[in-house]
Order: C-alpha cells, then structure tokens, then sequence
C-alpha cells in the first residue's frame, strides 16, 4: 500500500519495486521533500510536447494516476490551485545508472482534471511554482522551466550535479545538489556526481544569477525567502553550514558543524539543525542559541510546519 505524508506544503510519496538482489518488488515507501559527474552532463533533456488529457470526475474524487510498467515512483507537490506530479523510473539495479525516462504533470485539485504532461528522458524531481512558471530537476542534470498554464517549455539548462532540491526563494529559484536517497531508498542516483552545488536561477529565463557550494556532498537548504541556510557534509570529518542572501549569492556567515543528517528548518530569527543534537543558531549571525540532545538517542529530522 501506498502511503502519504504533508511536508510543509508539499504532498510526497515513493512508489518502488525491487532493485537487485531483492528477489522480489519492495512495497511502497513515504519520503519527505525539501537537492555530479565532475562535468556537467553533456546533453539536455528534450521534453516531449505537453498532452492535454481528459479528467476525472468531480469531487469527490480519487484515481490511480499512474500504474508504472517497471520500478517507477511518484513525487507529488500542492502548489496554489495546482498539483504537481514529478515521476520516473529507478536504475535497473543499484550499480547501473543508466537513465530511465519520466516527466511531470499539472492536476487540477478541485476535481482531478490532468491539465498538461511532459514527458522527460530521464527520471523527473519534485517541482515548484514560481510565478507562472514551473521549475524542475532531472536525473540527468538538467533543470528546466515550463509555462504553467500549458506546460510549454520556456527554458532549459545544465546543472552540473544532481538537481533534486529546487526551493522558491523570494523572487529566485535555488538549484541544490541533493541525493534522494535520504529520503528514499537505494539505486536512484550516481553520488559521485554530488558535489555541494548550490544556483541561485531567474525562473523566468533560467539565468543564472550566482553559484556558491557548500560542503562536499549533498547541500541541503532552506529558506524564508530572503536568506538561504544550507547545511552540507565535509568529507568524513563532518559538515558545515553557511547562509546566503537569496538575491545576490553574498555569503553571510560560514561554519563548522556536525554531520547533518536532513535540510535545516528555518524558523523565523532562527534556524534549526538536526543532527546528533537538535541545534538553533541566529539566522543573522550563525550564533548558537541553544543545543539539546534528544531523550532517546536519536537524530532529529526537523520539518517545516
């Protein structure tokens, strides 16, 4: 059975079968949300033209949006009078990371109508809204902008990592590497591609307004619109975490921490991090406020309310 989960404002769920070895398919798994080879992917992504397609029945309603062929699963996002559908095929076994093809959807949440589909060439990550524009990773490395009314692309480009996490922030859209596995399971992604990337884009054109990197691996990030917080691992001896101003990329502090196991939460003059420790530091500052360990010796995962 399929489970789902809210995270913040996005609706997530994983959808898998078996990937070697496993002898037989896996059941479903709930994942949350919040993202290189060394050089960028060398070719894009073309989309296939979006497919208008019939609804549904009116609310109440409920149908099985798509029954995959082969190790498929589904990411799924509420956006203000949208759903978005993000979906693609796992690697045939967790050694192989030759792509398989998927694409994203619009449904209508009032009554289930499926506005748009495109199809991608390779498997497609959660997407957001910004504006009037749809934005979103693959797993080839290309992020691309679709208009949302009709799903018509307006821009695409090259990331030179894994594009998993994408996070409206004030009027810029963040591209972060991210590895998905932490938040599902196994055989999705090539980790030696990750690299800490993080781009601040104009949603509009898919410009790139800066780029920074933070840590060695995946960078996991949060935002409340004008300051960025990404916490990422440094090698084996740990991790750091550094905050950005959302439209320009300047740096505004950078430190040492321990690993960090998911995004940080950022909640108003403060942010969280998860860890060993449940930590929270001046957003304008970095400073420590204040550290606690948990009652039963495991990590915290702070999310968003």
């Amino acid at each position: 059975m399929t489970r789902l989960t809210w995270i913040g404002s996005a609706l997530v769920t994983l959808a898998l079968a078996g990937c070697g070895g496993g002898g037989g398919p896996r059941p479903a798994v709930t994942v949350a949300p919040s993202l290189a080879p060394s050089q960028p992917v060398a070719t894009e992504s073309p989309p296939t033209t979006p497919t208008p397609t019939k609804g549904l029945p009116t609310p109440p309603w409920a149908a099985p949006w798509l029954a995959p062929e082969h190790d498929q699963w589904v990411w799924v996002r509420a956006e203000p009078g949208l759903l978005l559908l993000s979906y693609g095929g796992e690697y045939a076994c967790c050694d192989n990371f030759s792509l398989r093809s998927g694409g994203v959807a619009a449904v209508d949440p009032k009554n289930g109508h499926e506005l748009w589909r495109v199809g991608t060439a390779a498997q497609a990550f959660p997407a957001v809204l910004v504006g009037d524009t749809v934005v979103f990773g693959t797993g080839d490395g290309t992020v691309f902008g679709l208009d949302a009314s009709t799903g018509r692309t307006l821009w695409q480009k090259i990331f030179a990592g894994i594009p998993f996490q994408v996070l409206t922030a004030g009027s810029t859209v963040v591209v972060a590497d991210a590895d998905p596995e932490v938040w599902g399971p196994g055989g999705m992604v090539d980790k030696t591609r990750l690299a800490g990337r993080v781009a601040g884009l104009n949603p509009a054109t898919g410009e790139t307004r800066w780029e920074t990197k933070v840590g060695a691996f995946s960078a996991l990030a949060a935002t409340n619109g004008d300051t960025l917080v990404v916490a990422a691992a440094q090698g084996v001896a740990g991790a750091e975490i550094a905050a950005f101003d959302t439209s320009t990329g300047s740096e505004r502090w950078r430190q040492a921490t321990e690993h960090v196991p998911s995004p940080p939460v950022v909640a108003g003059k403060l942010v969280l991090i998860p860890g060993a420790r449940l930590s929270a530091l001046e957003l304008a500052s970095g400073k420590q406020v204040w550290s606690a360990a948990p009652a039963n010796g495991d990590i915290y995962f702070p999310r968003s309310a």
